[in-house]
């Protein structure tokens, strides 16, 4: 029985091609065209900034990549924890916030 093991500068190589093409797939997808709709529709109300509320269960690997692309263009993104009192106990609300009058 011969168990071949992968290096792992083999692994790393695999993982740096997965991640440039998970990179350009969001940078492609609806999801930074839904974005940048956000964006847009909010400086046209006035605003100078954009609140995004993360959801459980949504993919923050992705909004990071958004965070990166919109860095990249000039505005100022970042993730940010609101605490929110409930009933019973405190629980955090988290967003992406950006700004592009900073």
């Amino acid at each position: 029985m011969d168990i071949n093991i992968p290096t792992p500068q083999f692994l790393a190589e695999i993982s740096e091609k997965g991640t440039r093409d998970f990179e350009q797939e969001i940078l492609n997808g609806p999801i930074l065209k839904r974005f940048i709709r956000s964006i847009e529709d909010s400086a046209l109300e006035g605003y100078t900034g954009y609140r995004h509320k993360v959801y459980p269960g949504e993919d923050i690997r992705a909004l990071k990549v958004v965070r990166k692309a919109l860095k990249a263009a000039g505005y100022s993104c970042e993730f940010e924890e609101v605490e929110k009192k409930g009933l019973i106990t405190n629980y955090f609300e988290r967003y992406l916030v950006i700004n592009w009058d900073k």
